[in-house]
């Protein structure tokens, strides 16, 4: 009998259903009518969400009969028989404590997940029951069983038969087997806990369950069940998130939620078509996760990797972690890091821009900068060096002289027009890159120099369109030059040099390619950021609570073959494309150069390399070993400005700067 308090419930309960619910006609009528949809540059869909979450919408045509089969036998085997209520199901969940199936059919399910909260209470479960009888009465069973397959919850962030089957399988609902059906159907009342992710062994035994069901349903004979219950399946290799791309797509999210309201966002049935590339985007979340994790010998603990089309601007592949479920911290956007060396480039653009050139010579000895004393990587001074030397070796005393030389306001200044926003304040360590910025900003300012100087801002989003097609916005790409073609060729022969001979010599990959490696103080980052003609990249590894890394870790050696593997994927079946780059001035290059009037690099996937400058005694680094070496290029004579002050002193321990309010970089990197 049912006590006083069940009684009450049950009279709470009716009169809800009496007074508060509406007809299920308009209920149904004032729900959203299409799911929001991400899109990459190819059409490809990315994630389909409703209401924020990842749900891609398809016809019961579109769903394997397999599937339909399943479900039904697991949830509600009587599902064609009753008229939205199941008694002697509910009888079976009583006596069997749930283990042949829920007291609640698929119509009431459909009903609490459309329309009713989670709750356990009597007056919800008596809402759902009315809800699900006006159901019946308003659509036909496929139709309730298509909104079911497309409404419930898979696990993993998945919403619907087809976003489950994507994230399980890799493949389409309308092609899955029997196996695969019957596993999807027995994640439904725990998918976190049946997993075959996280509990394989209970998921092929609640697997075997449902074939069973299946077989008391008559959709299976008992071979059919034995033989689908023998099948090892194979699971995609998919990340724990709710939508393909999380990093890039929340990113996406954030951007436009903050531009049109969350709810237009969430419920408008938007398409959204971003620059993402998505076979690039998946090649990139890869190779931070297997190359952090072989990294963790070096004590690395994260990675991130965003990658620009230069002269558009397009963002072609952002990832911000190595596993967006355990962090939604996005370290591509905002992380703010200190770069290190990949910082130099903009100090030697900037001498570049006044008339110095790759053959220019500076002095890399003892200075003292009003009590600022910069120290090479290897503790070790070099005496005068070429600027293309200096760059290649990455050398920080050349690069502090160069800074004082013309200026470190002209150093921030060339830095903020390449596409550097983060503060820079004007300090001679920010030469080393004492500065913090993110991966993002930083790629698009490699970006604007592998656009030979044409800055294009860095965007996620090409358009955004209405339920109707209507355009919403569109991101215009249109470049501006912002450094003298001249200027940028000089810097294109240097970061070469890195790439062929010097310290990101791990960063080749068989093409013209421009590039450097950062190592900032104490080991805490690496990175190597780099460019061909058709795509800026950069790579960072560290960590998050900004700890020590191994004492040998160094962009050249951690972030440049990652950055390597990456671009080789990224340029697969590309044809090859020289850099623009200032022609050397020794007497072959010079004749090679006249040959070619454009000053790139021959076309053919065998490229001539930047002529090396002067070998001399080097620290061993592994980077290092075997590369080639040449003459040394002539001195050009660049516009006079005033020499840095110099001391013979033997090397001394570095002194801190002080003021600035934030760590300098005395060391450097590599």
């Amino acid at each position: 009998m049912l006590g006083a308090t069940s009684v009450a419930g049950l009279a709470t309960g009716v009169g809800f259903m009496v007074w508060h619910i509406p007809p299920v006609e308009r209920l149904l009528a004032a729900r959203p009518t299409g799911a929001t949809t991400i899109f990459d540059r190819h059409g490809r869909v990315v994630a389909s969400l409703q209401n924020g979450e990842n749900r891609e919408i398809v016809p019961l045509d579109e769903i394997a009969p397999a599937v339909q089969q399943a479900v039904i036998a697991a949830e509600d085997i009587r599902f064609y028989d009753h008229h939205g209520l199941d008694p002697r199901g509910l009888a079976r969940a009583l006596f069997t404590r749930g283990e042949r199936g829920g007291g609640s059919t698929i119509t009431q399910q459909l009903a609490k997940n459309l329309f009713l909260s989670a709750d356990r209470t009597v007056s919800r479960k008596v809402a759902d029951m009315w809800l699900a009888l006006q159901l019946e009465r308003t659509l036909p069973k496929r139709k309730i069983l298509e909104m079911y397959l497309n409404q419930v919850y898979f696990g993993h962030g998945a919403y619907g038969v087809e976003s489950a089957t994507r994230k399980y399988f890799g493949k389409k609902a309308r092609d899955l087997e029997v196996a695969e059906a019957a596993q999807l159907a027995a994640l439904l009342p725990a998918p976190e806990y049946r997993s075959p992710y996280r509990k394989p062994e209970v998921a092929e035994q609640w697997r075997k369950v449902v074939l069973q069901r299946m077989v008391d349903a008559r959709y299976l004979d008992p071979a059919e069940a034995e033989k689908a219950a023998a099948r090892k399946l194979r699971f995609a290799n998919t990340p724990d998130y709710a939508y393909r791309a999380p990093y890039f797509t929340s990113h996406v999210l954030s951007l436009l939620t903050e531009r049109l309201g969350r709810d237009l966002v969430e419920r408008g049935a938007l398409r959204i078509h971003t620059t993402m590339d998505l076979g690039l985007q998946e090649e990139a979340e890869r190779l931070i996760r297997t190359g952090v994790a072989s990294a963790r010998g070096f004590k690395v603990g994260q990675g991130a990797l965003v990658a620009v089309e230069p002269g558009t601007g397009a963002v072609r592949a952002l990832v911000g972690g190595t596993s967006y479920d355990a962090s939604q911290f996005n370290r591509a956007v905002q992380a703010h890091r200190q770069p290190g060396s990949t910082f130099k480039p903009f100090v030697y653009l900037a001498a570049f821009v006044k008339g110095f050139g790759p053959a220019s010579m500076v002095e890399d000895a003892p200075a003292n900068f009003d009590g600022y004393k910069p120290l090479n990587y290897d503790h070790r001074f070099h005496g005068s060096v070429s600027y293309e030397r200096a760059l290649a070796f990455s050398y920080n005393v050349p690069a502090v002289r160069v800074a004082y030389q013309v200026g470190i306001d002209e150093v921030i200044k060339t830095a903020r027009l390449a596409g550097i926003t983060s503060p820079l304040p004007p300090e001679l360590s920010v030469a080393l890159g004492s500065a913090e910025v993110t991966p993002l900003e930083l790629a698009g300012a490699y970006a604007t120099l592998a656009a030979d100087g044409t800055y294009a801002e860095p965007h996620l989003i090409s358009r955004v369109e209405d339920q109707a097609g209507q355009l919403i916005e569109q991101t215009m790409t249109s470049g501006a030059p912002v450094f003298p073609a001249d200027a940028v060729a000089s810097l294109h022969r240097c970061l070469a040099g890195v790439v062929t001979y010097g310290t990101g010599a791990g960063a080749n990959i068989g093409r013209p390619a421009g590039g450097k490696t950062g190592t900032t103080s104490e080991n805490r980052d690496t990175w190597f950021a780099g460019y061909t003609p058709d795509l800026a990249c950069v790579v960072w590894l560290g960590n998050d609570d900004n700890s020590r890394l191994g004492r040998t870790a160094t962009g050249g050696q951690l972030a440049a073959p990652l950055w390597s593997r990456f671009m080789r994927a990224a340029h697969r079946g590309l044809p090859v494309r020289g850099l623009a780059m200032a022609a050397a001035a020794d007497p072959e290059a010079t004749a090679s150069a006249s040959a070619d009037p454009a000053g790139s690099l021959p076309v053919e996937p065998t490229f001539a390399t930047p002529t090396p400058p002067p070998t001399e005694a080097q620290p061993e680094l592994p980077v290092l070993q075997g590369s080639p070496l040449a003459e040394p290029l002539p001195t050009l004579e660049p516009t006079p400005v005033p020499p840095p002050p110099t001391e013979a002193a033997p090397r001394e321990e570095p002194t801190p700067l002080t003021g600035g309010g934030q760590p300098q970089l005395i060391e450097g990197g590599e």
